[in-house]
């Protein structure tokens, strides 16, 4: 093993441990309401080249809006927590242990439509539509 080479190359995934409760929550675009995530692991984060993996958390009322994907795929796993997802327009009552496959091209929203928090992982491959 080399061990004079540094433990991070630039552009080189790394193997990691990362704790979710050390991180910062964000709200990304198209969220709304206090639809927060953690970016445990994506190309930022580790430098991931092909998965997006988040934890999400929705108060009550906070949704993320209608919106599709060109290429990819995702998995919502509902945790905790009462929603709505709406998948081309059918829209399906969602609580714990419910998951949810969006292939690319299919028209999807989710709203936290509980009286606590909807608390989901998101995983997304490819990281993104580009």
């Amino acid at each position: 093993m080399d061990t004079d080479k540094p433990a991070g190359e630039p552009g080189r995934a790394q193997a990691a441990i990362r704790r979710a409760d050390e991180l910062l929550w964000k709200q990304f675009p198209g969220h709304f309401g206090q639809a927060l995530s953690k970016e445990i692991v994506s190309r930022e984060t580790l430098g991931s080249q092909h998965l997006d993996y988040r934890l999400s958390c929705y108060e009550p009322g906070a949704c993320v809006a209608r919106h599709s994907h060109e290429r990819q795929e995702q998995i919502y796993h509902i945790l905790r927590g009462r929603g709505l997802v709406i998948l081309d327009g059918r829209q399906t009552p969602v609580g714990p242990d419910d998951v949810m496959f969006i292939p690319p091209l299919v028209e999807h929203e989710l709203h936290c439509t509980g009286t606590e928090e909807l608390v989901l992982l998101v995983i997304t491959s490819p990281q993104t539509d580009e």
